[in-house]
């Protein structure tokens, strides 16, 4: 399934690279690259880097991926269908799923570490979580994605104070 996601930074780039994640503002779903259901929550982002080192970037980027792939962080076991419950069942003991996925993943990211716990996840398949962020301005869900293979730019924009606007750049070549 394609998914229209927004991400905003202070980097400049032409495609999503490991080596930079950490480099960012936002950790509290764990290791991958973060995207926001609505553009408003990438715009917060760009702004905020904007602010802080003088340029801010918005990526458009549709996300490939399939429902039994994404793993919703706010979703009890039984909600999940069974292509998604085989996957997560080969991570999570039963008694972590009866808490619900949230609490079972911060149990994983205590115990192996962020990017280990990420790296789990992607060996079992799962190429994403999300979780519904009720914030102001409004990210709707965030999606923290842990394979970036699934990841295509469309878009990019620049953000300018004076005057305020939102230029559209090419995107640059993958490196």
């Amino acid at each position: 399934m394609h998914r229209s996601v927004w991400h905003g930074g202070r980097a400049y780039f032409g495609e999503f690279s490991e080596d930079a994640i950490r480099s960012g503002e936002g950790d509290s779903l764990g290791w991958g690259f973060y995207f926001a259901e609505n553009r408003k929550g990438g715009e917060y982002f760009a702004k905020y880097a904007n602010f802080r080192d003088g340029a801010g970037y918005l990526y458009e980027a549709q996300l490939e991926l399939p429902d039994d792939r994404v793993l919703p962080l706010g979703s009890s076991y039984c909600q999940l269908d069974a292509h998604l419950r085989s996957r997560v069942s080969r991570v999570f003991s039963g008694s972590e799923m009866s808490l619900g996925f949230h609490s079972a993943y911060r149990i994983l990211r205590d115990e192996l570490g962020d990017k280990v716990a990420s790296v789990t996840l992607r060996g079992v398949g799962i190429r994403a979580l999300t979780a519904y962020e009720d914030t102001d301005p409004g990210h709707g869900i965030t999606y923290l994605v842990i394979d970036k293979t699934c990841i295509a730019l469309t878009r990019i924009f620049k953000f300018s104070n004076n005057p305020y606007e939102w230029q559209l750049l090419p995107i640059p070549p993958a490196t």
